[in-house]
């Protein structure tokens, strides 16, 4: 009779072990999610600081530098509009006769990822006031003024560059400019466009 209870024992074993193998298995999902924060900066390039001459005809380049992983606008402004003379005073036309004020030329390009340098375009000095005026790229990125490259164009580690220029005085001028240092000033800003 051992025999007997040994061999239904063994058998009970064997009928027990296909149900065990077929239970399903627990399982968890862990979704894991990440963002990369948009950034948008600008950092001064190299250019040459030798000095330049008001009467005479110029064109130099000021670089920068652009990181931006996400579409942008960049834009410039001017504060007075022409190279004025530092030393006139506030609210004057002229100086003893002698103009105090002159246009120049601005003309910019920016490099994006996809497309390579692009042209925004050129203007005058005095269209860098205030949106009244006709430059491509005038304004301030964070009102969303400014220039875009395009909807999807990012610039990450780029390079873009501001040509200045103006005309030399040839003493055909009714007016010739006053003796001094003459100075303006442009802010550029680059924000992520919306």
């Amino acid at each position: 009779m051992k025999r007997v209870r040994s061999l239904a024992v063994f058998g009970l074993v064997l009928a027990s072990a296909p149900a065990a193998a077929l239970a399903a298995p627990d399982s968890l999902s862990i979704h894991v999610t990440a963002t990369v924060a948009q950034r948008c900066g600008i950092t001064a390039g190299e250019h040459s600081s030798a000095p330049l001459r008001i009467d005479q005809s110029q064109s130099f380049a000021l670089g920068f530098d652009l990181d931006c992983n996400t579409p942008f606008r960049i834009g410039l402004s001017s504060r007075r509009g022409a190279m004025r003379l530092i030393a006139a005073p506030e609210g004057a036309t002229d100086l003893d006769g002698f103009g105090i004020e002159k246009s120049y030329a601005v003309a910019l390009t920016v490099a994006t990822d996809s497309l390579g340098n692009v042209d925004a375009g050129s203007c005058m000095s005095h269209d860098l006031l205030d949106r009244q005026g006709t430059c491509p790229f005038f304004g301030h990125p964070r009102a969303q003024t400014g220039f875009s490259p395009g909807d999807h164009e990012t610039a990450i580690q780029r390079h873009g560059q501001i040509l200045i220029s103006w005309t030399g005085d040839d003493g055909s001028a009714a007016r010739r400019l006053a003796a001094g240092d003459y100075q303006d000033i442009l802010t550029v800003e680059v924000a992520p466009q919306l």
